[in-house]
């Protein structure tokens, strides 16, 4: 049997973490989806269930960390192959708090049961919200996972998209309660979970945003301070 060489191994564990990161993106994006069900339906058992299965995203962010630790530790990587752990560990971040964002989406559709107006309103575009961000995720997950730099920056480019779904929403919840003041505390909290729902899709563009550094060693975070750099 040839001999193994650190570079073999180190690739091995390189892509044995990817792929567990990728299983955690597979559990955030279910709990975001069950969470956007139990507040589009009323569920008050999924939520409570999105809510419970919070402590699995949290020990695999544990679990996650430590192999990155340990990974450094190890294999002391260089050059692409140290740009991939860090940005497996900012990636691990990016999903632990999309599994936040589920579970506040979550509470909110627990709160909304309180409100007695609240069953007299839909608001069918956070649905329409949600798989947008999904699917910004899984792109940004797919990219990940491959290391393409031009998937991730068009991930980057559905920003604006999402920002314009949000403000559709919060306008239109926004003009509810001042046609009926009784649904000022629905409207806040609608235009919350919105918020958070949106927020799964931006934190999709940070996923994408730290693939094109893995991948080309290009930090594009603040587009604003490579600008000023450049014209010094």
């Amino acid at each position: 049997m040839p001999h193994e060489t650190i570079t073999t191994t180190t690739e091995l564990e390189l892509e044995a973490l990817s792929y567990r990161i990728k299983g955690m993106g597979e559990l955030v994006e279910n709990q975001v989806r069950d969470a956007v069900a139990a507040f589009v339906t009323g569920d008050l058992k999924l939520a409570e269930a999105v809510i419970a299965r919070e402590v699995e995203v949290n020990a695999m962010e544990l679990q996650l960390d430590n192999e990155c630790a340990e990974l450094i530790a190890k294999r002391q990587p260089a050059a692409i192959d140290l740009r991939r752990v860090l940005t497996a560990a900012k990636v691990v971040s990016n999903l632990e708090q999309i599994g936040d964002h589920a579970k506040k989406i979550a509470k909110h559709t627990i709160a909304l049961n309180d409100i007695s107006v609240a069953k007299y309103r839909k608001v069918a575009e956070i649905q329409s919200l949600a798989d947008m961000s999904l699917r910004v995720l899984r792109a940004a997950l797919g990219a990940y996972l491959k290391l393409d730099a031009a998937a991730a920056q068009a991930v980057i480019n559905e920003e604006q998209n999402l920002d314009n779904a949000y403000q559709g929403i919060s306008r239109q919840v926004m003009s509810f309660a001042v046609e009926d003041p009784r649904l000022i505390s629905w409207s806040l909290l609608v235009s919350t979970a919105a918020k958070a729902v949106e927020r799964v899709g931006l934190q999709g563009g940070k996923i994408a945003q730290h693939t094109i550094y893995a991948a080309e060693a290009r930090d594009v975070r603040h587009k604003g301070l490579a600008q000023s750099a450049a014209a010094t």
